[in-house]
């Protein structure tokens, strides 16, 4: 059988962000969704809603590289993933692939 591997991209991110049991069972996503990008205070009411959408993705991506134990495998089930793959960049700012 092939192993089911999920590339954490922007759109899974936002999908998972939008889950309250993912969030609920794995509280650091939600401390880093509540990071959000702030935006100009003069804005109409539709670019409100849709920054208040934007989480800053790099970060949800680095919660999730460090996911271990039972959080990472609630992740895995919610998501229906044997593997999960993250690209994220480290110190150095080179692009690193950290599977799961």
């Amino acid at each position: 059988m092939a192993e089911r591997l999920v590339m954490i991209e922007d759109s899974i991110i936002t999908s998972i962000l939008s889950n309250p049991r993912i969030l609920a069972a794995i509280p650091a996503l939600k401390n880093a969704a509540d990071s959000k990008n702030p935006g100009s205070p003069r804005c109409t009411p539709c670019a409100r809603k849709a920054r208040a959408k934007v989480a800053n993705y790099s970060q949800v991506k680095q919660v999730i590289s460090n996911l271990r134990g039972e959080s990472l495998a609630r992740l895995k089930q919610e998501l229906n993933a044997d593997k999960l793959r993250v690209l994220i960049k480290n110190s150095s700012d080179k692009l690193v692939q950290i599977t799961l």
